[in-house]
């Protein structure tokens, strides 16, 4: 069975960013994370929540080792003091090219779910739009660099800016999150149908996925 472990950005002393309706996002990803939880425990995939206490993640890490945690998604929202588009999915820039793979595979299908276009990226690792391969120094490397040797795969989601009122923003809103959990539920699902399941050489079922990753890319221009 797959193990996934979904990590609620920021905590409830510090709640991050504030959409265009008035919500944190910690309360918003509080939402998300138990629809997503409930979702993918229908399938065949166990799903654990976390919410941390300021940026310890040591619980977390000990806990992914007991249960043997596969992929590792910690919940934002990206904002920006200019308007800005696009969602985004980081990784650390030395992690393996299968995290890299999922990150791209992932991204790709709640793209096409929602609608929202991709950000464009400037890493040198991760040529794609839509994931970003960062320094362990950088924004954000801190959540990934928290449970990275206790996971098989660690990334960090946000799916668009949402402190101005756009068209992602909105697809952000609509029904509470729910479907956006939705969207991230069912591209984590087949993504990990494609990789971890099988029973090929790890090098067969990684260029599989790169396949996939490069029919959808192409179907969609």
């Amino acid at each position: 069975m797959i193990k996934c472990g979904i990590i609620i950005g920021h905590s409830e002393a510090a709640q991050g960013s504030v959409s265009y309706w008035g919500e944190s996002e910690f309360s918003f990803n509080c939402r998300v994370a138990g629809f997503l939880q409930d979702m993918l425990n229908q399938y065949d995939i166990e799903c654990f929540s976390f919410r941390k206490v300021g940026l310890n993640y040591s619980n977390i890490a000990d806990f992914y080792k007991k249960v043997g945690v596969d992929l590792s998604i910690e919940l934002h929202c990206n904002s920006y003091h200019r308007v800005a588009r696009g969602l985004e999915c980081l990784m650390l820039e030395d992690a393996s090219r299968e995290t890299y793979l999922y990150a791209d595979a992932i991204t790709d299908y709640v793209s096409a779910a929602m609608d929202i276009k991709e950000r464009h990226t400037t890493s040198k690792i991760a040529k794609t739009d839509g994931v970003y391969a960062i320094e362990r120094h950088a924004r954000g490397a801190v959540c990934l660099k928290g449970v990275e040797k206790s996971c098989k795969h660690a990334l960090l989601f946000e799916p668009c800016f949402w402190n101005t009122k756009n068209p992602d923003s909105e697809k952000l809103k609509r029904d509470n999150g729910y479907f956006y959990a939705q969207s991230l539920c069912s591209a984590i699902v087949k993504t990990f149908s494609i990789g971890e399941k099988t029973s090929k050489p790890v090098d067969e079922w990684i260029k599989q996925l790169e396949n996939v990753v490069a029919s959808m890319k192409a179907s969609r221009g």
